[in-house]
């Protein structure tokens, strides 16, 4: 086979009728069997899907990298696959990974595909999730409708790593980490409900990797003007950038901090969050006041600073005007 095929060129190759579709999984099947990039793999596994190819060999294939692929990655885009075409088939595998693998991004992405599809009525995968979501909620300390949004950002965290473990302490680290704008700290949970979230996915990730410096961060007075300056150096990867639909279920949120976060959307699921009062998320690449946020009824600051706002559209200029502070 040409080296240079990728899994977007044979896509290309049947999606404009020069391959068949026997051909075009047989080559898809090859990338996945012969290749040592993980990216590859994912890929090859997500154009199968695509394609809509089923036959013995394809889940064979599937199901050997669901229990045995050393990348998360893989593992989440066989598993996503497998639900999606081989149900049936697929049980079996299915209900020994979500029991042993502790992958946030294949637990997400089993959790996801399985409400996608609504798929119900598989009680010994349904329990082995929600004992999942159980210990993990557990360990973090949060209640257990609540544990899906740290799921869901441990799943963010995790992508493109080769391996991945979820550490409870992280969030307790969060706890006595402070901006020097703000007296209170990233994260305050509350009888098991988060009430204040200040997420910047940059500022979480680099002290989810470098918690040997806790001692020296903690000491900091300018801790986020410092991670700015060392944002600056790296190369922060821009899918970190998209804040899960999950986050509608911090109803207890009472403060919510997404700033300097590359954010275009906020999802529509902040309607829920009623007992929010105070939202920031300037500093972002905003173009317009999302209209989710005229539901957010208890909201008083909202801070749009730093967007690329140009004015206030008169659909949201009564809520505007209704909030204590708006900052544009």
């Amino acid at each position: 086979m040409n080296e240079e095929l990728t899994p977007e060129k044979i896509q290309k190759s049947f999606l404009n009728g020069d391959i068949t579709k026997e051909d075009t999984a047989d080559r898809l099947i090859s990338l996945i069997d012969r290749s040592e990039d993980a990216k590859v793999r994912t890929a090859s596994i997500e154009a199968l899907e695509k394609i809509d190819f089923k036959d013995e060999i394809i889940f064979k294939i599937l199901e050997n990298h669901l229990v045995s692929d050393e990348n998360a990655s893989v593992r989440a885009s066989a598993a996503k696959v497998i639900i999606l075409n081989f149900l049936d088939e697929g049980l079996e595998p299915l209900e020994w990974t979500t029991k042993h693998d502790k992958s946030p991004l294949v637990m997400k992405a089993i959790f996801d595909t399985f409400a996608s599809k609504k798929i119900s009525n598989h009680e010994a995968i349904e329990k082995n999730l929600s004992s999942f979501l159980e210990t993990f909620a557990l360990n973090l300390g949060v209640a257990f409708e609540e544990a899906r949004f740290f799921l869901d950002l441990e799943a963010i965290f995790s992508k493109g790593k080769r391996s991945y473990e979820v550490n409870p302490l992280d969030y307790k680290n969060f706890e006595v980490l402070y901006d020097y704008k703000d007296s209170e700290p990233w994260l305050v949970i509350k009888n098991k409900h988060v009430v204040v979230l200040n997420l910047n996915f940059f500022n979480w990730r680099f002290v989810k990797e470098n918690g040997e410096l806790l001692n020296s961060f903690s000491k900091l007075k300018y801790l986020d003007i410092y991670l700015n300056m060392i944002k600056k150096y790296n190369n922060f990867n821009l899918e970190y950038t998209k804040v899960p639909e999950s986050i509608g279920r911090l109803t207890s949120l009472k403060k919510l901090a997404l700033a300097r976060n590359n954010l275009q959307s906020i999802p529509e699921s902040i309607k829920n969050l009623n007992l929010l009062s105070e939202l920031d998320l300037s500093h972002n690449q905003f173009q317009e006041i999302p209209l989710s946020l005229k539901s957010l009824n208890s909201l008083e600051l909202l801070n749009m600073k730093s967007n690329n706002l140009q004015s206030v559209p008169q659909s949201m200029k009564n809520f505007v005007n209704s909030l204590a502070d708006f900052k544009l």
